[in-house]
C-alpha cells in the first residue's frame, strides 16, 4: 500500500512523512520510511534488469543501421566524461508532487494510470512498474464483514487456530466461491423454512 502511495505523483514520500508520524511512534517513523525507500528501490532495479535485457535482445536482433547508432552510442559513453545519470525512480521522487485540480464542468476525476502512460516516455521503466503495482484492485469489503467472516471460521471448536490457518481458511473459501462461481448468502436470501406439524387429531389417528 505504501509503494502504491508512493507511485501516485499526487502523493509520492510526501505522503508517507505526513501520514506514518500518525500511525507509528516517534522514533519508528523514519525507520519505516526508510524501508519502503529501500524496498521502492529494490523493486525498480528488478524492473531496470528485465526491461534492460529485453532492450539490448532487441538491439541485437536488429542490424544495419540501428546497430551502428547503438555502437555509435557506446563509443560517445567511453570518451566523453559524463556524469552518473540518477535512475527514473531517483528523478520522479526528486519532482514536485502533481498538483491536480478536478474540473467541476466536466467532472473529471484524476486517473492515476493514465497520468503514467502519458508520461511513459520520460519514465520508461518506473512506468511499467507503476501499472503492474496500481492496477491491483483493492479489497472492498467492509471491516464489519470481514469480522463477521472470522466469527464462522473461528468458532467455540476452533478457538486455538493460528491467525495463519485462519487467514489461509478464509482466502481458500474466497478462492473455491470464486472458482466455481458460489456466491455468499446475505440476510435476505435467507428465507425462513415452514414446517406444518401434524395435529393432535390425525396423531391420535395414526
Amino acid at each position: 500500500m505504501s509503494i502504491a502511495a508512493v507511485l501516485d505523483p499526487r502523493c509520492k514520500m510526501k505522503a508517507l512523512e505526513f501520514c506514518f508520524p500518525k500511525l507509528y511512534f516517534s522514533e519508528k517513523v523514519e525507520r519505516e520510511i526508510s524501508f519502503v525507500r529501500k524496498s521502492l528501490h529494490e523493486l525498480y532495479s528488478e524492473y531496470a534488469l528485465k526491461y534492460n535485457d529485453e532492450g539490448e535482445s532487441r538491439g541485437q536482433m536488429q542490424g544495419g543501421s540501428s546497430q551502428g547508432q547503438g555502437q555509435y552510442a557506446a563509443f560517445l559513453e567511453s570518451v566523453q566524461s559524463v556524469q552518473p545519470q540518477k535512475s527514473e525512480l531517483d528523478m520522479y521522487l526528486k519532482e514536485s508532487c502533481y498538483s491536480f485540480k478536478k474540473d467541476n464542468k466536466i467532472e473529471k476525476e484524476f486517473d492515476v494510470l493514465e497520468w503514467w502512460r502519458v508520461n511513459s516516455v520520460k519514465y520508461k521503466i518506473l512506468s511499467f512498474m507503476a501499472r503492474d503495482i496500481l492496477a491491483i484492485p483493492i479489497t472492498t469489503v467492509a471491516s464489519e464483514a470481514t469480522f463477521s467472516a472470522g466469527s464462522r471460521v473461528i468458532d467455540k471448536y476452533r478457538a486455538s487456530l493460528t491467525s495463519i490457518t485462519v487467514q489461509v481458511l478464509m482466502c481458500g473459501g474466497d478462492w473455491l466461491r470464486k472458482r466455481f462461481g458460489v456466491k455468499k448468502k446475505t440476510k435476505n436470501d435467507k428465507k425462513a423454512i415452514h414446517v406444518t406439524l401434524p395435529s393432535v387429531n390425525d396423531a391420535s389417528e395414526m
